[in-house]
């Protein structure tokens, strides 16, 4: 699974909503675009589709037609999606004769799978850029603050990345001519809510969308949200995707002994860290005494 760029699963329903509900929401909280990205939107699109098309064959089937242009058959979502030989989308259809109304194909494509995507330019002579995202579960950051930023000022709020930082560039532009990264990001939650951008959705109580504590009433107070996250270079393009799939693990389906391997692994943390993953002192102590209770 970790050769593919996507993990599509039995999941896919709940993403699926979870993007329809973001998009309807206000769409450019969640996706945004910098005038570069047009020269590079043929070849994101088309790396997509491919890939698409190579890893889950039987949920995507690509036909090309006359002069180039394309048909996607979505299985998933039972969209049609029809592209013209520069990767311009050019119309939808639904079998039950409900299609989305996509902004471009980058939209409609990225909205075929679990994933948040993020496009980084990394143009010859110059610094890098994300040049469009589309994020509909961010984990507390807002996509519209990251359009036009470089890998450095991205990652800018994340504890000791000063170690990384001086060899971004040179990092970067490895992964575009490699095969492709893997790591994997988590963190602990209070929610197994997908989308938890800082703004809340209008007519939503701003304290509970994002309260950062456990509330043990609740079935599951604490959840383990998992990260895999991919930089997938395209050589020729000069650019890369930067793709996010989470998960979200409920604590109670966690075994005795993992719950305890949980425990240590916070009180191992440096303070500077447990805070950027949102766990100040009194929400660090009530997250470890739960632990604890329940851990044998």
């Amino acid at each position: 699974m970790d050769v593919r760029l996507f993990q599509i699963d039995q999941q896919f329903p709940v993403f699926r909503a979870n993007t329809a509900a973001a998009r309807a929401e206000r769409f450019d909280k969640y996706v945004c675009f910098d005038p570069d990205f047009d020269r590079l939107a043929p070849e994101v699109c088309r790396t997509i589709i491919i890939r698409l098309s190579v890893e889950y064959p039987t949920y995507f089937d690509l036909r090309m037609e006359a002069g180039g242009a394309g048909v996607l058959s979505c299985r998933l979502t039972g969209e049609i999606l029809r592209f013209d030989r520069e990767m311009r989308l050019t119309n939808v259809e639904n079998v039950d004769q409900t299609a989305a109304q996509y902004r471009n194909a980058f939209d409609a494509l990225v909205s075929q799978v679990p994933e948040d995507i993020t496009v980084v330019a990394l143009p010859e002579g110059k610094p890098d850029e994300n040049v469009a995202l589309h994020v509909t579960a961010p984990s507390h950051w807002s996509p519209g603050e990251k359009i036009g930023a470089s890998f450095l000022q991205t990652h800018a709020p994340v504890p000791h990345f000063g170690r990384v930082a001086a060899a971004s560039s040179a990092l970067l532009e490895t992964v575009r001519t490699r095969p492709p990264v893997v790591r994997f990001n988590w963190g602990i939650e209070f929610t197994d809510r997908l989308n938890l951008h800082p703004e809340p959705p209008p007519g939503t109580n701003a304290l509970e969308w994002n309260r950062r504590s456990a509330r043990l009433s609740d079935p599951c107070p604490v959840y383990l949200r998992v990260e895999r996250q991919v930089l997938w270079g395209m050589e020729s393009a000069r650019a890369l995707l930067f793709a996010i799939r989470v998960y979200t693990r409920p604590v109670t389906r966690l075994s005795g002994q993992e719950r305890d391997d949980l425990r240590q692994t916070l009180q191992s943390m440096p303070e500077e860290s447990r805070a950027y993953k949102g766990l100040p002192p009194e929400t660090f102590t009530e997250t470890i005494q739960y632990l604890s209770a329940t851990a044998t």
